[in-house]
């Protein structure tokens, strides 16, 4: 392990050795990747919901409050339930499976566009992918 101390510069703007980068690169890889998509999808939500048909900017905070809130409970109530039973490797494993099926499922889906046409598993014409993503 190194021990030198570095120079004023480096101190300021790198002060991590060269044994920390195996541990500090993808680390920052990471959140870089995390806070691209979260602020990439937390516009798309709120795009597609003021869009919606029969809906607009007053749905987001009703949304917030009857949808986010109750279920970041009865996640949290699972998670610590789960975190008293698994292993932790296990227990990350089965907190990501929900976010893993749904957007496999959202994958599976696939948004149609305006003209009603999509490679999806669902069809495209069905009646709740047309209300909910095809204004008429």
């Amino acid at each position: 392990m190194e021990t030198q101390q570095f120079s004023r510069w480096r101190n300021l703007l790198w002060p991590v050795h060269n044994y920390e980068l195996k541990k500090i690169l993808p680390m920052l890889m990471m959140f870089f990747f995390i806070s691209f998509n979260y602020s990439v999808l937390r516009n798309i939500k709120d795009s597609l919901i003021v869009t919606a048909p029969g809906s607009g900017a007053e749905t987001i905070p009703y949304l917030k409050f009857w949808g986010v809130i109750p279920v970041a409970i009865i996640f949290m109530i699972i998670f610590s339930k789960l975190s008293n039973i698994l292993s932790k490797q296990k227990l990350f494993y089965a907190s990501l499976l929900p976010f893993l099926i749904f957007f496999i499922l959202v994958l599976a889906s696939d948004i149609p566009s305006a003209d009603g046409s999509s490679s999806g598993i669902v069809p495209p014409n069905s009646s709740i992918v047309r209300r909910t993503f095809c204004p008429t």
